[in-house]
C-alpha cells in the first residue's frame, strides 16, 4: 500500500493531529467538539489520538490500571504524515514536570505544535482566561461578606494551576484580605483527593469559603463536607473551575467559572492554522465566565442551565445506546477460528454512522508493562476494513502494511475532508493492535465502550487460533504415537526439567498414600501451586530463563513439603499432598510459603521475581475420602488467592 503523504493524505489539504488525555472525560470530548467544528470550517483533515495522562501510576485505583496503555497512541503521530500538532498538554500531562513536557514535545521532531491548557517556551499555546475567571470568583464571594476564603490549589507544574492561584493571590489582597500558607492546599486536581480537603478543613476551622482548583476536585470537597454533616453554601462556600456538565446537577447546584472546552479546542485548531499558513498567533486567550449557583451563595436559584457537551436528543441518545449493545453483541457470532471473524467487530458499526473503519493486528501481541518504554512495530496487519459502508475481510496476501501507513493509504476517503480517530486494541498488559474510525462528534463518547469489546473479541479470536493450532498439533502427536506403537504406559513418572514427579506419577503416588490403611485418622494436605507471571519470564528473558524459574519452584517447595508427594501437573502448575498428625490451617501454610519464596527473592541475583500462588485444604483421612475431592477443593482456594497476587515482575 502506497504510504506517500502527497498522494493518499490530499496535497492540496492540511493534516492536523490532535492530542487529547480522555474522550471519555467532558473536558476532552469539549476539546475535540471545537476542534472538529473548526476543521470542518477550514477544510482540513483531522486526526483524533485519544490517550489518557502521564505519571498516574501513584494513583492507586482498579480503574485506572492499565490506562497507561492508550498513551501508546501518541507514537503513532508521524512527523512525515501531519502538517500541525495541537496537543492538550495541559490535560496529558497535568501531572508532569516541566523537563517531561518539554521532553514530550520534542519527540515530534519538527512538527509546528500548539500546546493545549500548558504553555512551554518555543511553542505556540492557548489558554484560557483564568485569572479573570478566578477574580470574578473570589469577588462574588467577598460580595457575600466571606473574608476567610481558601484555596484547594493544583500543583505548580500545572500552568493553569499557577494562574489561578496568584489570580486568587492578588484579588484577595487588592482586598485586603489576608492569605496564610495554611489557606492553600495543593493537590493533584483529580477527583481523589480527600487527604488534602480533610486537611485543608483540619487546618482551617473558620473558613467561610473554598475555592477548587476544577470542578474534579469541588466534586470530591462535596464528599468530604457531607461527611462532616457541613451544609455546603450555607456553613461553607464552595466553587469550582470549569462548569462541566455535572456541576449545575450535584447538590446544591455547583457555582463554578465556565470554561468551554470547545471553544478552546475551536480556537486552537484555527489559530494553529493561522501559524501554519501567515507564521502569527492571533490571541492565546480564550474568555471564560464565573457562573453563581446555590453552593456559593445559600438559597440562590440560577435559572440557566449547565453546558451540555453532546448536541443530542434522549431519543437519539437510546438509539445510540441500543446500537452499541446490537454492535457489542455482534463482535462475538462465531464459535471458531477463521480470518473472515474479524469483519464481525465491524458488521454493525453502520449503526452509528460510522462508514469507514480499519482494523489492523500486530503480527504478534505485545506485553506493555507500566513504565516499559513503547516500540511500535514497524508493520501491521490489516485485518478487515469499512469502506464506504463495505466491510471487506482482507486477503492474507494484503495484509501487511507499515505501521506509517495507517492513515495514509489508499482507501482512506478520497476528494473531502475527514476526521478520523485511533484507538488501541489491548485487554491488560498486552497490546493486540488499532482500529481507526472516520467520526462524527455524536459518536465519539461510545467509541472507547466498543472499543474495549473489540479488544477482548480479538484476544478471544486469538486464543481460539491457539487452540486449532495446539489441537492440530496434538493430532500429529498423537498420530506419530500411534505410528511409531508407543504407550503411554512406558512414559516416565518423572518430570525431567524439574526432576519431580510428573501428573501421572504425582496421581499414582497420591492414590497409593490416600489408600494406606496406616493414613487413616491422620490428615491429608492438598496443595495446588501455580508459578506467577511465567509467560512474562518467558516473553521477557526466555525460555532458558523460564525453565531456571520453574526448576526454583520446584525446589522450593521440596525444601518447604517435606516427607511429601510432590508433582508438576501442568506447564506453571505444581501439586503437593502431604500426611499430617494433626490438622493445620492453609493460612499458616500460605504465610509460610511467601515468607521462603520472599527470603529465595532476596538471594537470587535473577533481575525478575520468581513467586507463587498457592492454594489447599486439609480433611481428615476416612475411608470415604478421595484424592480428587481434596485436590477439587485446593484449586477452589488457589482460584480465589489468584485474585490478590501481584503481577509485579521486574526486581
Amino acid at each position: 500500500m502506497n504510504g506517500d503523504k502527497g498522494v493518499e493524505m490530499d496535497r492540496g489539504r492540511l493534516n492536523v493531529g490532535l492530542l487529547v488525555g480522555d474522550v471519555s472525560d467532558d473536558f476532552s470530548r469539549g476539546l475535540c467538539k471545537g476542534a472538529m467544528r473548526a476543521a470542518e470550517e477550514l477544510d482540513v483533515n483531522l486526526l483524533i489520538l485519544p490517550g489518557k495522562y502521564f505519571e498516574t501510576g501513584n494513583i492507586k485505583t482498579d480503574e485506572i490500571k492499565y490506562e497507561y496503555q492508550h498513551n501508546t497512541l501518541f507514537s503513532y503521530a508521524f512527523m512525515d504524515k501531519l502538517d500541525l500538532l495541537v496537543i492538550a498538554l495541559g490535560s496529558i500531562a497535568y501531572l508532569s514536570t516541566e523537563e517531561r513536557r518539554r521532553s514530550f514535545l520534542e519527540s515530534f521532531g519538527d512538527i509546528p505544535i500548539l500546546t493545549v491548557a500548558a504553555r512551554i517556551d518555543g511553542y505556540e499555546y492557548m489558554l484560557y482566561d483564568n485569572k479573570a475567571g478566578v477574580r470574578d470568583a473570589v469577588e462574588f464571594l467577598i460580595r457575600q461578606n466571606k473574608k476567610k476564603i481558601a484555596y484547594l490549589a493544583g500543583r505548580e507544574m500545572n500552568i493553569d494551576a499557577r494562574e489561578r492561584l496568584a489570580s486568587y493571590r492578588e484579588t484577595m489582597e487588592r482586598y485586603g484580605l489576608a492569605v496564610e500558607e495554611k489557606n492553600i492546599v495543593k493537590c493533584n486536581m483529580t477527583r481523589y483527593i480527600h487527604e488534602e480537603a480533610e486537611k485543608l478543613l483540619d487546618d482551617n476551622p473558620d473558613v467561610e469559603a473554598i475555592l477548587c482548583v476544577n470542578d474534579d476536585v469541588a466534586l470530591c470537597l462535596y464528599e468530604v463536607l457531607k461527611k462532616r454533616k457541613i451544609e455546603i453554601g450555607k456553613d461553607i462556600a464552595v466553587i469550582g473551575f470549569d462548569d462541566l456538565p455535572y456541576a449545575c446537577k450535584m447538590n446544591p447546584p455547583l457555582s463554578s467559572v465556565r470554561a468551554e472546552a470547545s471553544e478552546l479546542g475551536y480556537y486552537s485548531i484555527k489559530e494553529g492554522i493561522r501559524f501554519l499558513v501567515e507564521g502569527r498567533v492571533e490571541f492565546h486567550r480564550v474568555p471564560v465566565r464565573f457562573v453563581a449557583r446555590a453552593s456559593a451563595k445559600y438559597g440562590y436559584v440560577h435559572n440557566e442551565q449547565g453546558k451540555e457537551i453532546v448536541d443530542t436528543t434522549v431519543e437519539r441518545m437510546l438509539e445510540n445506546n441500543h446500537a452499541v449493545n446490537i454492535i457489542t453483541r455482534d463482535m462475538y457470532i462465531f464459535d471458531k477460528y477463521v480470518e473472515q471473524n474479524y469483519t464481525l467487530l465491524l458488521k454493525r458499526l453502520h449503526m452509528l454512522d460510522i462508514q469507514n473503519c480499519f482494523l489492523y493486528l500486530f503480527e504478534t501481541p505485545i506485553i506493555h508493562l507500566l513504565g516499559d518504554k513503547w516500540k511500535s512495530p514497524d508493520t501491521v496487519l490489516m485485518k478487515a476494513r469499512l469502506k464506504d459502508g463495505c466491510i471487506v475481510s482482507v486477503s492474507r496476501h494484503e495484509q501487511e502494511m507499515s505501521i506509517r501507513e495507517i492513515y495514509s493509504h489508499s482507501y482512506m476517503p478520497a476528494g473531502r475532508r475527514y476526521t478520523v480517530i485511533l484507538m488501541d486494541l489491548f485487554v491488560t498488559d498486552t497490546q493486540y493492535g488499532l482500529v481507526l474510525f472516520e467520526v462524527t462528534f455524536e459518536t465519539l463518547c461510545y467509541l472507547e465502550s466498543i472499543v474495549y469489546q473489540m479488544s477482548a473479541a480479538v484476544k478471544m479470536l486469538g486464543m481460539m487460533k491457539m487452540q486449532e493450532e495446539t489441537q492440530k498439533q496434538l493430532e500429529d502427536s498423537l498420530q506419530q504415537l500411534r505410528d511409531h506403537n508407543i504407550k503411554l504406559d512406558i512414559a516416565s513418572k518423572e518430570d525431567t526439567l524439574t526432576s519431580i514427579l510428573n501428573r501421572r506419577g504425582f496421581n499414582q503416588k497420591a492414590e497409593e498414600v490416600i489408600a494406606d490403611s496406616s493414613n487413616q485418622g491422620k490428615y491429608i494436605m492438598a496443595v495446588y501451586a501455580d508459578m506467577d507471571n511465567l509467560k512474562i519470564v518467558n516473553d521477557r528473558f526466555g525460555h532458558k530463563e523460564g525453565d531456571f524459574a520453574l526448576q526454583a519452584i520446584a525446589g522450593m517447595l521440596k525444601e518447604l513439603f517435606s516427607d511429601a508427594v510432590i508433582g508438576r501437573i501442568g506447564g506453571d502448575e505444581f501439586a503437593v499432598v502431604k500426611v499430617l498428625d494433626v490438622s493445620a490451617d492453609i493460612r499458616d501454610e500460605r504465610a509460610r510459603v511467601a515468607a521462603y519464596v520472599s527470603e529465595f527473592n532476596e538471594k537470587c541475583e535473577k533481575p525478575y521475581y520468581i513467586r507463587m500462588t498457592i492454594g489447599g485444604c486439609v480433611k481428615k483421612i476416612t475411608e470415604n475420602c478421595r484424592i480428587a475431592d481434596c485436590l477439587e477443593c485446593a484449586d477452589d482456594d488457589l482460584y480465589e488467592a489468584k485474585k490478590y497476587r501481584t503481577k509485579e515482575v521486574m526486581k
